[in-house]
């Protein structure tokens, strides 16, 4: 929680990459490799800062992006509330209710008049 900047540079995929979520609710700044599941919640300057995997010079640049945003108040905490806001979807109460929707959608599609 009194981390600044999280720093997840995963060089394989990642089918949700916990780390950063976890992160991002303690309202630190992350920096992740754009690798499976991070692409979908570290955005880039959005909810975080992302990089190429493997790539050392990108991770840097991604530091330096954050580190810069960090120091400027109004940037640092609009970003922050989005990163908390994204990690909110991935509690896991709010798992459940996405995934009985889509299965409430599901068996409503299976009952259209018509359809076998």
């Amino acid at each position: 929680q009194r981390a600044l900047v999280t720093v997840v540079p995963s060089v394989s995929p990642e089918s949700l990459g916990l780390v950063a979520i976890e992160a991002m609710a303690a309202g630190s700044l992350v920096v992740a490799s754009s690798a499976g599941g991070l692409r979908e919640t570290v955005l880039e300057g959005d909810t975080g800062f992302s990089c190429r995997p493997g790539d050392p010079h990108d991770l840097a640049a991604a530091l330096v992006r954050a580190y810069q945003v960090a120091h400027d108040q109004q940037r640092y905490e609009a970003l922050r509330v989005r990163a908390f806001l994204m990690a909110c979807e991935h509690d896991r109460a709010r798992a459940v209710e996405i995934t009985l929707e889509a299965y409430q959608r599901l068996i409503e599609s299976a009952n259209v008049p018509g359809r076998p």
